[in-house]
């Protein structure tokens, strides 16, 4: 074999799928820049996509969810069940079907949900490296029905000791959708803390993903809102395009100031906000995501004497951020995502 063919070889295949022709090839065309990246098929609703995979066997697929004949949602549960592949979720469809089902496909086994471009510059190289580092997440079987709400039977019972003036704040990137539900699915009802959550997202998706996350968590989850006063048993939502501050009175706080390391909401600026105004009553959990949002953040608490959280390598989709954490000292504790719950309550 020659070098153009081990090239070719090692090539990422992605299949396409999509509805619209346009979005197909932008896509198409944004992920083709990369050498290491070949397209191998497009498919126009989930019933291509479904005989696609079977038969062109991609290391990833693009899955768009409103289409005809069959949608995302359908096709995702069928791949999933009979040919185990990862998908990325890439879509604008925040209304009708569209917003029930975005976030129905993680429960189905689709790895993340990423903003559909409008125009090429819309993904760029941000959206090159999710596909590529997605597509070397190992993904297993996964029957509809396996994965059940365990609201009433999962949570942790609050100690009557515990205190009320605690801020447990997290940040999340790619794949932080379902860790953060498996998260919160496992708080109880009376959670003795306030929650504030940066979760890198497009824009206008954090709605509908907040109300996903309600359906699991006994808390009330929430988008953040200026000067609103943090609760126990509440989680806030930092909204995409504003960064979100702990202010020293247990406020919140929204400004619109530059991003950082490319994103607005900043884990760093949320985490670095919470140490200043909590101190040691403050407690930084980083879970899965791309880059190294929040590290320096989780640091700053580290510093201050609270308590920090970081997920570890096995259970992270993307072990960027956490990575980045952990070498630079910020976690006190590395745990699986299963049992970063039981750290929080044992931070508490």
């Amino acid at each position: 074999m020659d070098n153009k063919q081990l090239e070719k070889e090692k090539r990422i295949k992605v299949l396409v799928v999509d509805d619209s022709t346009t979005v197909r090839e932008v896509v198409a065309k944004i992920l083709s820049t990369d050498k290491k990246i070949e397209i191998i098929g497009q498919a126009r609703n989930g019933k291509e996509a479904i005989e696609l995979v079977a038969k062109l066997n991609p290391d990833i697929v693009t899955m768009d969810i409103v289409m005809p004949e069959m949608d995302g949602l359908e096709a995702t549960e069928y791949i999933m069940a009979y040919h185990p592949t990862p998908i990325a979720i890439v879509t604008s469809s925040l209304a009708g079907k569209g917003k029930d089902f975005v976030y129905k496909s993680l429960d189905l086994g689709a790895l993340a949900v990423i903003a559909k471009p409008d125009y090429i510059s819309d993904l760029g190289n941000d959206f090159i490296e999710k596909v590529k580092l997605l597509s070397k997440v190992p993904v297993i079987t996964h029957l509809a029905g396996k994965r059940k709400r365990r609201v009433k039977r999962t949570g942790i019972s609050a100690s009557k000791k515990v205190g009320t003036n605690k801020t447990v704040g997290i940040v999340s990137s790619t794949g932080g959708p379902d860790a953060l539900r498996r998260i919160l699915s496992k708080l109880p009802s009376d959670f003795p803390a306030g929650v504030v959550i940066v979760q890198h997202i497009g824009k206008g998706f954090e709605k509908d993903l907040i109300g996903w996350l309600n359906g699991y968590s006994r808390l009330t989850v929430k988008q953040a809102q200026p000067d609103e006063k943090i609760e126990p048993g509440c989680v806030y939502f930092a909204p995409s395009g504003y960064h979100t501050v702990v202010k020293e009175k247990g406020e919140l706080g929204l400004m619109n100031s530059p991003p950082v390391w490319g994103h607005r909401p900043s884990g760093d600026i949320m985490l670095s906000s919470l140490a200043q105004s909590y101190g040691l009553r403050a407690i930084g959990v980083i879970l899965t995501g791309m880059g190294k949002d929040g590290a320096r953040g989780l640091k700053a608490i580290k510093d201050a004497g609270g308590k920090t959280i970081a997920q570890d390598e096995k259970t992270s989709l993307i072990f960027g951020m956490p990575n980045v954490a952990i070498e630079m000292g910020a976690a006190d504790r590395i745990a699986s995502i299963d049992s970063i719950t039981d750290e929080i309550m044992k931070a508490l």
